[in-house]
């Protein structure tokens, strides 16, 4: 490495051209980057669960929609049927649109004694006033119609829109909700109020969130780098070059996605923000480091450059392979975005160091002078010293203190949430959720779930005993706490069947006849009833649709419907639980899975690093606890708040673990340093907070306000993860400056380490 050292330090441009020759193929790439206008991304493709759900929507069709509601006085009237009308007929005409089911589009059973007919439900729009009350009364009347299409004061309706999905345009939703409002941007001119809501609009927005969130993090943070550096280093020249070095790693690191094909989505978006302060916590050390060497140089840039390599390139490839380590357990998450994240993240640390310690020093050395009085640490020392007293004097109360804390966080831990609620995501201030709110007070739950009914003989399904069997988990859903409304098969049956026998409501009810079915079915040619039964007859579909957004009471819901499936449905009928709403239950389980790998596995690679490192047992034991207490605190201060775990708060462990341990090295390393040159651990504790901790106090705040920067996001789980992310920062300072310091004059005073 001193050879390494000095060919950098001795040809700055030879060493500068290979490090962008390094970073090129990277930039190359970065114009290659898209972004995503729909979070599908967030299961394995693997997962027997969506195996299952892709071919069932291959013979249902996608069962993902959005409604478009509104409120008037009376909805039954000519203008507002008129523009329920025009709207049906414009959406049904875009080429993003599967089907329309509104009450200008549905049909309806008509029928006499012996014979029914079907027909449009609205065929022309009334003109008298008799005739407006009549097809309101059939509209209230009809199960299919009420909560989904009209309220039941009849004062709001809907339009239910259901996308063509495209594998190959992943922007078929932004396409198809912008043609979408352009449709009703004339009647929004004339005071008409419509409420946007379901699947395909939360998907759009969220990754919409994160868009407007990558255009303000990234000026932010460079605004946060700059300012940190000014004030540290008092000197424009070195903002300068580290804001070259950072924006170099920054552009390969993005360009790297590119390359190997990842998206821009809600979790990589974090990636920018996260390798920018990394990227700069090593410039700090390597310029903190520099202009110490430098002003007891007698003016030798070259040679403090040197010096100040080799002092830093280990405790800097320690902590560079730890937090690597740290990102790489995500790789084990089943989740493919925390898997990219773990990669991309990964492979970001790595760029910045290898820049941090070829292209910046290449630049220092092609940079001309650089002011030695560059960085006033005044302050940092008058600090520094205090923590010195601090941790001398009540060595025993932060020991004390820090053991109470961690248990009683501990304790807290067992009571975190672990739930994914995507209406949540969005503030209650927006206009997605103000819209879904509407929606669902007036109407029903934008949220489905899907059961699937199969047995294997052809027109299985036109026998009463079988179509009685959904009737019973039709019924069974309707009277679930939670469920708005349930749509199936037997609805129609028993529709046609009162049409049959002139509307006569008592014969609302599935026919005692197979041959009477089979009859029914001859008679209706609407293609309504395709999205709950498939042309065999052998495989039907019950939609429910639900407010619950929570995945734990979605998940209890399913529960409990797997119970009643299980032991209701005859054995010969295969059921399944499927739709969006198992997908997000499933994330869930995912996320537990992940979660616990990736700290296991983090915990162990960097505890044996950490015994390495220390070549010893006592320290490598005292070094895991500025390690973990920030992981620990970070769980308590969840479980107090009551944030969740979800999928963003679920990176932060293994992040924390990855980042935390850093400053850890780099006290632990300049403390062993300190040991073997006093007497004492006191003295070498003092010594090592004097010689490391400015760089420590610098690289912490500037996470600190790096992570902190995620704050000012729209997105409630980056502002979770950023508010987390920003006190782990603190709690590691803490640890790293307080809490082990203290502990190893403790464990001193009571004879039981000497060093």
């Amino acid at each position: 490495m001193k050879k390494f050292f000095s060919f950098v330090v001795g040809k700055p441009v030879l060493a500068l051209l290979i490090s962008l020759c390094i970073t090129l193929p990277f930039l190359y790439f970065l114009p290659q980057v898209k972004t995503v206008d729909n979070v599908d991304y967030f299961t394995p493709d693997d997962d027997p669960d969506m195996v299952f759900y892709h071919k069932f929507k291959e013979i249902f069709g996608n069962d993902e929609f959005f409604l478009i509601a509104f409120k008037a006085e009376n909805i039954f009237t000519k203008e507002n049927l008129g523009l329920v009308q025009d709207i049906s007929n414009r959406l049904e005409d875009l080429e993003q649109v599967r089907d329309i089911i509104s009450l200008t589009s549905v049909d309806d059973i008509y029928g006499e004694e012996d014979f029914f007919s079907v027909e449009k439900f609205i065929q022309t729009i009334p003109e008298s006033p008799e005739e407006f009350k009549v097809l309101k009364a059939n509209a209230l009347s009809n199960s299919l119609y009420l909560k989904n299409l009209i309220s039941q004061d009849g004062k709001t309706v809907a339009i239910t829109v259901f996308p063509k999905e495209d594998a190959d345009d992943k922007g078929f939703r932004k396409k198809l909700v912008d043609s979408t409002m352009d449709i009703l941007a004339p009647y929004q001119k004339q005071g008409k109020r419509f409420y946007l809501g379901g699947m395909t609009i939360t998907n759009l927005r969220l990754s919409q969130f994160m868009k407007s969130d990558l255009a303000l993090f990234i000026p932010i943070s460079y605004l946060v780098i700059v300012l940190a550096m000014v004030l540290i280093f008092r000197s424009m020249k070195i903002v300068l070059l580290a804001f070259i070095n950072i924006s170099l790693c920054l552009g390969a690191t993005i360009g790297f996605m590119g390359m190997i094909g990842t998206t821009m989505n809600n979790v990589t978006s974090i990636v920018p923000s996260l390798i920018m302060a990394i990227c700069l916590a090593d410039s700090i050390h390597i310029f903190s480091r520099f202009l110490s060497f430098y002003s007891q140089a007698s003016g030798d840039k070259l040679q403090a450059l040197h010096q100040t390599l080799m002092a830093e390139y280990k405790p800097c490839l320690l902590t560079s392979i730890t937090t690597i380590l740290g990102f790489m357990s995500l790789r084990m998450s089943s989740l493919p975005p925390i898997r990219d994240f773990g990669l991309i993240a990964s492979a970001g640390i790595f760029l910045a160091y290898i820049l941090s310690f070829v292209f910046l020093p290449s630049l220092i050395c092609l940079a001309g002078s650089l002011k030695r009085e560059g960085s006033d640490l005044g302050l940092f020392n008058t600090l520094l010293q205090w923590f010195s007293k601090v941790c001398t004097r009540y060595a025993t109360g932060i020991t004390a203190v820090t053991t109470g804390m961690v248990i009683l966080c501990l304790a807290a831990i067992p009571t975190i949430k672990i739930e994914t609620n995507l209406l949540e995501f969005f503030k209650k201030d927006t206009e997605l959720r103000q819209s879904i709110d509407f929606i669902e007070t007036n109407l029903s739950g934008v949220e489905t779930i899907q059961i699937s009914l199969k047995k294997d003989a052809e027109d299985a399904f036109l026998d009463p005993v079988n179509l009685k069997v959904i009737e019973m988990v039709h019924g069974f859903l309707a009277g679930m706490p939670g469920i708005d409304t349930v749509n199936s098969y037997t609805d129609f049956i028993k529709d046609m069947n009162m049409a049959f026998h002139n509307e006569d409501r008592s014969f609302y009810t599935v026919p005692e006849s197979r041959q009477l079915v089979a009859q029914y079915m001859l008679l209706y040619g609407s293609e309504d009833i395709d999205d709950y039964i498939n042309p065999s007859y052998d495989h039907a579909r019950i939609v429910a649709r639900t407010s619950v957004h929570g995945s734990r009471e979605l998940g209890d819901m399913l529960l409990k419907i797997d119970r009643f499936l299980e032991e209701k449905v005859p054995p010969e009928i295969r059921f399944r639980i499927t739709g969006e709403t198992r997908k997000v239950v499933n994330i869930v389980d995912y996320l537990v899975e992940g979660q616990v790998n990736s700290i296991l596995m983090a915990m162990v690679t960097i505890s044996i690093i950490m015994f390495f490192i220390m070549k010893s047992f006592q320290l490598g034991l005292i070094s895991l606890v500025p390690n973990f207490f920030p992981i620990v605190m970070n769980f308590g201060i969840m479980a107090f708040l009551g944030i969740p775990l979800n999928t963003s708060t679920s990176l932060i462990a293994a992040i924390a673990i990855g980042i935390a341990v850093d400053d850890t090295i780099h006290f632990m390393y300049q403390y062993k340093k300190q040991l073997s040159r006093t007497s004492g651990i006191s003295k070498a504790v003092q010594n090592a907070i004097m010689y490391k901790g400015s760089a420590i106090i610098t690289t912490s705040l500037i996470l600190f306000a790096g992570f902190g920067v995620l704050m000012f996001s729209s997105f409630v789980p980056t502002i979770q993860f950023g508010f987390l992310t920003a006190v782990i920062m603190i709690s590691a300072l803490a640890g790293d400056l307080i809490i082990t310091p203290a502990l190893l004059i403790f464990l001193e005073r009571k004879n039981m380490i000497n060093g």
